[in-house]
């Protein structure tokens, strides 16, 4: 059964047509820019509340987000 996975890919694409830095992001979802660099380079995902925030702060949706894997 497929699920969805988070996409560093996207997150990196979406933040890049934004304008926004890394620090950008950071600061705007209150979070440290090694944080955001993780999950870009798919070290680690958002929890939930984190990823929300983001795509807020991206103006997308939290789909936008995630991508799915089998």
């Amino acid at each position: 059964m497929p699920a969805l996975k988070f996409s560093k890919d996207a997150l990196r694409r979406i933040r890049s047509e934004r304008g926004l830095s890394r620090d950008d992001l950071a600061s705007a979802v209150r979070c440290h820019v090694s944080t955001v660099r993780r999950w870009e380079y798919g070290v680690r995902a958002p929890n939930t509340q984190a990823a929300m925030l983001t795509a807020t702060v991206l103006g997308c949706s939290v789909d936008d987000l995630f991508e799915v894997s089998e």
